[in-house]
């Protein structure tokens, strides 16, 4: 009669032990199944594929030193300086990438020299080139990498000088309004942007020995920038050439 007691006893224990694990079950696990689910993906962050890119804030002024060079140096404009101004701004970008200052009129006047005829050698041409052609000859001639960039904005020229490279524009040069030019002025002419201010673009101008840090106001340079075009050179598109 014990044995069956004690079995007796030991059934209902099982018994209590089973409902009541049926009964944790069915209240933490059925009806709480996400708890679990939370824990696990509590640290997880929502993925945003499409994440917004930061504006570029411009400061009021930016200024590199760069460099000045004149397409006719030390004043002389014999063949081929008249048509030297886009060898004038490759070489300040040279001069400003390499870290170098210009020896002597001399020595600047022979590396214009070589330059034109590198031009003459390998296109059979050298002057009055277009945007396109002056950055083929700085890239063939400099190694440098570079880009051509069309239907520009004061903004786009300004996000690259901040990025600490200079520019080289085309500009039909008698809208540059430069008194120090022989009047009228080049038709056509190229000069190198190096900074900017409240009041305009700070550029070395090659067509003139007073060509340093001359500063044309943002109306002028939204007026004068023009690529070379056949005919009137105020048809052609605003152009820059920019440095990777």
């Amino acid at each position: 009669m014990r044995y069956v007691l004690i079995a007796f006893v030991m059934i209902l224990g099982l018994a209590a032990l089973y409902f009541e694990g049926s009964f944790i079950y069915r209240h933490v696990f059925l009806y709480y199944p996400e708890t679990v689910e939370e824990e696990n993906n509590e640290s997880e962050e929502p993925i945003n594929e499409e994440e917004e890119v930061e504006e570029i804030v411009l400061p009021d002024s930016v200024d590199l030193e760069v460099p000045f060079i004149a397409q006719a140096p030390g004043g002389d404009w014999s063949y081929p300086f008249p048509h030297t101004c886009e060898e004038a701004a490759g070489l300040m970008v040279y001069y400003f990438f390499e870290e170098r200052r210009p020896i002597s009129d001399d020595t600047v006047k022979a590396e214009l020299r070589d330059i034109v005829a590198f031009e003459d050698e390998n296109y059979g041409y050298h002057e009055d080139t277009s945007i396109s052609q002056t950055a083929k000859f700085i890239e063939d001639y400099f190694g440098y990498n570079l880009k051509v960039t069309y239907d520009i904005s004061h903004d786009d020229i300004k996000r690259e000088l901040f990025k600490g490279n200079p520019v080289i524009v085309p500009t039909a040069g008698r809208l540059l309004e430069n008194p120090h030019f022989k009047p009228p002025g080049p038709v056509y002419h190229v000069i190198l942007i190096k900074g900017y201010n409240r009041e305009g673009f700070i550029s070395h101008d090659p067509g003139t020995a007073h060509g340093e840090d001359v500063l044309y106001s943002y109306k002028i340079m939204e007026e004068a920038i023009h690529d070379l075009v056949d005919g009137d050179i105020t048809e052609g598109r605003t152009a820059m050439i920019s440095f990777q």
